[in-house]
């Protein structure tokens, strides 16, 4: 696996300007002596101060998506909803004006639940249409929330592999002046013995050492954290996938409302029977007409029932929902990787990060150092440095003029010859 580079990589890995970090770092490091060795520092200071492994995942706006949305087309919704049920009324009342003026026995005992039923099964496609419709809806948004945890990981690693490279880069341009020095000293090392016998000349090689091995942690680790990290399976069951929600939300549903229906089509006939039992005249109340009230009753539930399913289902609903849940996965995410990820990081971020900030110090202390001995070859070797190209040299070791190194190398050695012989 790869990861992209992050566009505009300098200005993605800086949380503080350049000058303010140097001027930071030559403050809290009074060793340093030029502007790269203080860049250096202070962005490996910065990097251990600021650098955070956390994913901010953005929230669902009801503005935005309300401006996509039609209310016109919202309400045709509803309206095209209720044309079964309504043709399924008209089917009911017309069985129930016949029972009624037929006065068939089996009538007043099955009607009310064939009104039920045959009411309740015109409303199924509707409710089921619009619950999945807003399913699928909200499952294609936490598709996109995984999308972008994954574009969200694919920065953190390609800004934290920048990172590396960017200081890495620099620490070369710091050592690069340093090594050169160091290369003139050794030159003159059994001359600096002299001076003093126990003279010890850094070895740079430390400080580069100290970056081996930490681009492979850091591939390994996110390797790791992306299979690990999915959002659908972060989630309650019933959103896991179609098939779920239909089976843990819309089924449940559409047998309570069936039960809701059953009920009261089982009081409305259990209200009617005392009228059998007393001795009204048929003249004042015709008994069986609550037959007729009970096919219009069972359509006006099936309306609530449909009416409900499009209020639970409206964008105001379901984004608090969707960014309740994005939160929730927020957490949960930033957690897996702390624990997949985050021992990585502390390895090499700040850990890491200490060590070779404390290698290059120790590495231009040692160089300071060195300083000393070389006022007092100056001082022991007057005839030497009268010289003009060991007088350079000398001031090479001081001034970190490095470039002038390899030029007088070979005019250098023939002159300290001559002097002191082979």
């Amino acid at each position: 696996m790869s990861y992209e580079e992050v566009e505009d990589v300098e200005k993605a890995l800086q949380w503080t300007p350049d000058d303010t970090v140097m001027d930071v770092a030559r403050r809290r490091y009074p060793v340093v002596d030029s502007d790269i060795e203080a860049l250096f520092l202070g962005r490996l200071d910065d990097t251990i101060d600021h650098f955070r492994l956390e994913i901010r995942l953005p929230r669902v706006h009801v503005g935005k998506l309300a401006q996509s949305s039609d209310t016109r087309t919202r309400w045709a919704d509803v309206v095209n909803s209720i044309k079964l049920p309504t043709c399924a009324l008209v089917v009911t009342v017309s069985t129930a004006i016949l029972s009624i003026l037929s006065h068939h026995p089996l009538g007043k005992v099955l009607l009310p639940y064939f009104s039920c039923i045959v009411t309740f099964l015109s409303s199924i496609p509707s409710i089921r249409k619009r619950l999945l419709t807003k399913s699928s809806w909200l499952l294609a948004q936490f598709d996109s929330v995984q999308t972008q945890v994954e574009t969200a990981m694919d920065e953190i690693a390609s800004r934290g592999f920048q990172i590396l490279h960017t200081t890495e880069s620099t620490m070369n341009q710091a050592l690069a002046p340093i090594n050169v020095k160091l290369a003139a000293i050794t030159r003159v090392e059994s001359m600096l013995k002299t001076i003093k016998p126990d003279i010890d000349i850094p070895d740079p090689s430390d400080v580069k050492r100290s970056f081996e091995g930490l681009k492979e942690k850091l591939q390994n680790g996110f390797s790791n954290a992306r299979e690990l990290i999915h959002v659908r399976r972060s989630l309650p069951s019933p959103f896991q996938s179609p098939e779920n929600f239909e089976w843990y939300i819309v089924i449940p549903y559409l047998v309570a409302m069936l039960a809701v229906q059953l009920v009261l089509a089982y009081m409305s006939q259990k209200k009617a029977d005392p009228l059998e039992e007393t001795n009204m005249n048929p003249a004042e109340v015709d008994k069986e007409w609550y037959l007729l009230w009970t096919a219009v009753q069972t359509y006006i539930t099936a309306v609530g029932q449909i009416l409900l399913a499009f209020l639970l289902t409206q964008l105001h609903s379901l984004v608090f929902f969707l960014n309740q849940e994005i939160g929730v996965f927020e957490g949960n995410i930033n957690q897996e990787l702390r624990r997949t990820v985050g021992g990585v990081f502390e390895d090499i971020f700040r850990r890491g990060f200490q060590l070779v900030k404390a290698k290059f110090l120790d590495l231009l202390e040692k160089v300071n150092q060195l300083e000393a001995p070389i006022e007092k070859l100056k001082a022991k070797f007057p005839d030497v440095l009268e010289n003009p190209e060991f007088s350079e040299l000398a001031s090479l070791v001081k001034d970190n003029l490095a470039g002038k190194v390899q030029k007088k190398r070979e005019n250098i050695l023939t002159h300290l010859s001559k002097i002191f012989g082979d």
